[in-house]
């Protein structure tokens, strides 16, 4: 395999987490590269865009984000929340709270993931991501698909 972070080989469609961009960007590696490769379909919330926007403190930054946004809008491949998935986000964060006792500042804590999550369903992807409690967590009441980075 050529990417380091993908696991299972036989799935096509991929969502990277916010944490896996902050990885490659930390490590000095272009989250480009797994744009170019043909076998795999890489997409990109709209919700791990602006946890990532809200991270850029540097114009560089900002500039490094704005290409890798364009690049995922040139290949239609940006996953945004529609109405229908904040509805179930809410329902979710409210049975997550009733099953683990969770008070209200805790679950939102959870709604970006939820959402990332119902993307990562809605597009058939697996979701890469270093956040295996949160996402474990709510895959007991939203079915995808996650794994860890290698």
């Amino acid at each position: 395999m050529s990417r380091t972070w993908i696991r299972a080989a036989s799935v096509n469609n991929w969502l990277l987490d916010t944490s896996v961009y902050i990885s490659l960007f930390r490590e000095g590696k272009s989250p480009w590269s797994a744009l170019e490769d043909p076998t795999r379909n890489i997409y990109l919330s709209s919700v791990v865009a602006q946890e990532l926007y809200a991270g850029a403190l540097d114009a560089f930054s900002i500039r490094a984000l704005d290409r890798l946004v364009r690049s995922f809008q040139d290949m239609d491949r940006v996953l945004t929340p529609d109405r229908g998935d904040w509805i179930v986000c809410g329902k979710t964060l409210a049975l997550i709270g009733k099953a683990h006792g969770f008070e209200t500042v805790k679950r939102s804590r959870l709604v970006n993931d939820v959402l990332i999550a119902l993307s990562a369903q809605r597009a058939n992807a697996t979701l890469v991501t270093a956040n295996q409690k949160d996402f474990d967590l709510i895959e007991e009441f939203i079915a995808f698909s996650h794994v860890p980075p290698a």
